[in-house]
């Protein structure tokens, strides 16, 4: 069942925490793109309900935005929670969380593992892929929404991609 985008990035900073390590809200919006791609690619599913948008900066959930704008390029300094219009405030309201499955804490905790300290921009040039879904669907002044089945399509080549160099260089080629 997809989750909010907002669940899911409590998800990532809940791990930063853990780390002691900080998220910007663009690490956060590619931390969760990340793990929506690969959720769709392995599951076939989505993890996240929201529409992912092709924006100047790369691929953006619109409510997570919303939510995080406020803090520009700092640091979000805590767990999202409910709240007003724009999904969150900082006192009171319920936190966002996820009754995440187990696939799906796996997917979220690997994308962890593997991009959780790359720097914004380093993300950011991820989802600038000239054969990327962003690349596709990307036209300056407008945020596009990129569908799921281009997301979907892209991260089975990466995994596919990524397994067949495992392959290769298990074998010693």
């Amino acid at each position: 069942m997809p989750h909010s985008s907002l669940e899911v990035a409590n998800e990532f900073l809940r791990l930063a925490q853990e780390e002691g390590v900080q998220l910007t809200q663009m690490q956060l919006q590619k931390l969760v793109y990340l793990a929506h791609g690969y959720s769709l690619a392995i599951e076939g599913e989505p993890l996240v309900e929201d529409n992912v948008e092709a924006w100047d900066y790369g691929t953006v959930f619109r409510l997570l935005w919303n939510a995080l704008t406020q803090y520009g390029n700092a640091p979000v300094p805590g767990i999202i929670r409910w709240g007003d219009g724009s999904g969150f405030i900082r006192k009171g309201g319920k936190e966002a969380n996820a009754r995440l499955s187990r696939t799906e804490k796996a997917i979220v905790e690997k994308v962890w593992a593997t991009y959780g300290r790359y720097p914004a921009f380093k993300l950011s040039a991820l989802t600038h892929d000239p054969n990327g879904p962003w690349k596709q669907h990307y036209v300056k002044g407008e945020n596009r929404v990129i569908p799921n089945e281009s997301i979907r399509e892209y991260f089975r080549n990466l995994i596919r991609h990524a397994n067949g160099q495992k392959q290769t260089s298990d074998r010693g080629y």
